[in-house]
């Protein structure tokens, strides 16, 4: 399948969800056997918000059917020390390293 960039939305400097995520990160469980948590999901794709990577863990975290979204993975940026994503900067994903 390949690298897959997708924009999983605008920053408005008030949003903490993006998403969702397309496909979604670990859709295919790897030979290795790995669980395909949140946490995992995280570390098999690159976020960047305008030129800056953003750290999993740290900057954003992958959640599932956050409230008041449609049902999916996305990123949320709610706990990120340096904020949401802020006016009109893209949130990029590039997902399908784990293929």
């Amino acid at each position: 399948m390949g690298i897959i960039q997708q924009t999983a939305g605008i920053g408005n400097a008030v949003e903490r969800y993006f998403g969702p995520l397309s496909p979604t990160p670990g859709g295919v469980t790897p030979q290795s056997g790995v669980t395909w948590d949140t946490v995992q999901m995280a570390k098999n794709i690159l976020v960047i918000v305008e030129n800056v990577i953003q750290v999993s863990g740290t900057n954003y975290v992958i959640v599932q059917n956050p409230p008041g979204k449609s049902t999916g993975y996305y990123l949320d940026f709610g706990s990120n020390p340096l904020g949401v994503p802020p006016l009109d900067k893209a949130v990029i994903v590039l997902n399908g390293f784990d293929q």
